[in-house]
């Protein structure tokens, strides 16, 4: 049964998803994106759903660390309404679903079940990432500042 990840301070989200999808996954819950990526370290997970808003962390750059360290996730989003900002992460593939609040049952439910059909039907090992250029071109150069950027900030969140 594959893992589905709560990441959101609205408790009725946690709910949703339970009484949604329960019956399809395990529903494992996270408070903070620093609960949430110990959860990742400790159990398989297929799916994120994830609230927009999340404390003091931006969303964007939320999912590009989940992303990175877990290239086959899932993610669902779940906002009272969406945004430019939330319709270029769904067209560049960051998030697979957004999730209207107040939150309709059969339309979480359908959210889920479609992400874990897609997950399913991945191969087992994902394609690598791109390697990362050696610096020698503008873009190559900006490519290493944002992944060491990205990697800075993981390591402050997981502690390491």
């Amino acid at each position: 049964m594959p893992g589905v990840l709560v990441l959101d301070e609205d408790e009725q989200t946690h709910s949703a998803v339970e009484m949604s999808a329960g019956d399809l996954a395990r529903v494992i819950h996270a408070s903070s994106p620093v609960d949430a990526f110990r959860v990742l370290r400790e159990e398989s997970v297929a799916i994120v759903v994830s609230g927009s808003k999340l404390g003091n962390m931006d969303l964007t750059h939320l999912l590009c660390l989940l992303k990175r360290q877990h290239p086959t996730l899932l993610s669902i989003v779940v906002s009272a309404q969406s945004s430019p900002a939330l319709d270029r992460l769904i067209e560049q593939g960051q998030i697979f679903r957004h999730a209207a609040k107040p939150l309709k049952a059969g339309l979480l439910r359908a959210s889920i079940k479609a992400a874990i059909e897609q997950h399913e039907s991945r191969p087992a090992c994902p394609l690598p990432l791109p390697p990362v250029t050696d610096g020698s071109s503008r873009k190559g150069a900006a490519r290493q500042t944002l992944t060491g950027k990205l990697q800075a900030l993981l390591h402050r969140l997981l502690g390491n």
